[in-house]
């Protein structure tokens, strides 16, 4: 008997200082509990942080939407910190099923596949997107062009007529000769890179990497730029005119430059004739970079744009 009640005592006292060690000091308010455990977390004593976080889920009263925030916290700690995807899903299913009210739920399903796909769960990461998506009562916001269905990314259908208009967006922006590179096999060449492209972006937009900073930014300056060769493509490309006469006229002020390398190695002179598509391009380069100055100089004027190159140092 006598030894009962010591090894209940030693089990008891035992629990006391477990207690003691992990739960919170008597009368500490739960805002500072919680400043303690972000402390914890910008120290980078990731799973310190994450025993005090559930500290305060343990022994707070706290509302429901505070407590869904907090194992929210703790799955993104064990995501994106520690590289834990089992406890990672294990919180955010916390959150999505026991917290079904909080705000949260478009991001936890998004981290939750993620979590799967960690895991090498790729089917059961594709199931839950298409329930999510049959849920909300989703639908494609893409317009689909007609044409037979030619790929499948994602559950999202790529039409033939919507392959035509990509391919389409392809050729401009490469500047490539579409009557040569437009063959099906060209196509289907293009429509390979473009599912492996689609399948990186998916991943990466499932990452919340589009609300990257610095993703952000480098968007911004792309479309900026895309803006500026729309606005050139309109106001100076669209507006060259270039006659016969003008051409000829390079070509007699330059002659000697249009010559060509013959079988033999000679050094042979290019007519007018074979010469012309060449010229025709160096003449439309030579008039756009002129009109673009023009415009460029027109709206620093109107802008009032300055520049203080004695303060670059």
């Amino acid at each position: 008997m006598k030894r009962m009640i010591t090894i209940l005592m030693i089990i008891s006292g035992s629990y006391l200082i477990s207690c003691s060690q992990t739960g919170p000091s008597a009368n500490v308010p739960v805002e500072r509990q919680r400043e303690y455990a972000n402390v914890l977390y910008n120290q980078q004593l990731y799973r310190q942080a994450i025993n005090e976080y559930k500290n305060i889920l343990v022994f707070y009263s706290i509302d429901n939407k505070t407590r869904s925030n907090i194992n929210y916290t703790i799955a993104n700690i064990y995501f994106e910190n520690i590289g834990d995807y089992v406890n990672a899903v294990t919180f955010y299913l916390k959150v999505k099923h026991l917290f079904q009210e909080s705000d949260l739920a478009a991001e936890v399903d998004k981290r939750i596949v993620a979590c799967l796909e960690r895991m090498g769960r790729k089917q059961a990461a594709a199931s839950l997107l298409r329930e999510s998506a049959s849920l909300k009562g989703e639908k494609s916001e893409v317009e689909h062009l007609p044409g037979d269905t030619v790929a499948i990314v994602a559950d999202e259908i790529i039409t033939l007529g919507d392959l035509d208009k990509l391919y389409n967006y392809f050729v401009i922006a490469q500047n490539i000769d579409v009557d040569k590179q437009g063959t099906p096999e060209h196509k289907l060449a293009f429509l390979r890179e473009y599912i492996r492209s689609e399948v990186l972006y998916n991943s990466a937009k499932r990452e919340n990497l589009d609300e990257d900073s610095d993703v952000i930014e480098l968007a911004f300056l792309q479309k900026k730029q895309i803006m500026i060769d729309k606005l050139l493509q309109k106001e100076v490309y669209e507006n060259v005119k270039i006659n016969d006469d003008e051409l000829k006229k390079f070509y007699d002020d330059n002659k000697g430059k249009f010559t060509e390398t013959t079988a033999s190695g000679q050094s042979k002179s290019l007519t007018f004739d074979e010469a012309k598509e060449t010229v025709y391009q160096l003449v439309f380069m030579q008039k756009a970079n002129q009109m673009q100055t023009i415009l460029v100089d027109d709206l620093i004027e109107a802008q009032k744009a300055s520049l203080f190159p004695d303060k670059i140092k």
